[in-house]
């Protein structure tokens, strides 16, 4: 990205698309599927919590440095952010998984507060 900002909106487009969670507990699946998960244990939810926040972390930990080498990048976040945020029909998790870090995004990116704000 420092070489070339035209990179800066795919950087942005790959980390902004993984605020999403891996799998949808919301998704339809197969009903084996939720027997086997709902049969383990709660050390497991407790580990994909901490794989979660663990992920997270690294993801705005990329957004803060891209935006600290290039820090007219939230005007290339914004549209990004505004593009990939979820519609009415997905799944709860989703919705609120993406709502929950893009509130984080404004935390460290005080300038697109009110437009996130007003996203949601």
């Amino acid at each position: 990205v420092s070489s070339n900002a035209g990179f800066l909106e795919p950087v942005f487009q790959l980390l902004v698309s993984n605020f999403f969670p891996l799998r949808d507990a919301d998704a339809e699946g197969d009903e084996e599927e939720d027997e086997v998960e709902a049969a383990q244990d709660d050390g497991a939810d407790e580990e994909d919590a901490e794989t979660l926040r663990a992920r997270s972390d690294r993801i705005h930990f990329a957004i803060k440095s891209v935006l600290r080498i290039i820090p007219l990048g939230c005007s290339s976040l914004l549209p990004v952010l505004i593009a990939q945020f979820p519609r009415p029909g997905e799944p709860l998790n989703r919705q609120s998984a993406y709502i929950r870090e893009a509130l984080r995004v404004c935390d460290y990116v005080p300038v697109l507060r009110d437009r996130v704000l007003a996203l949601i």
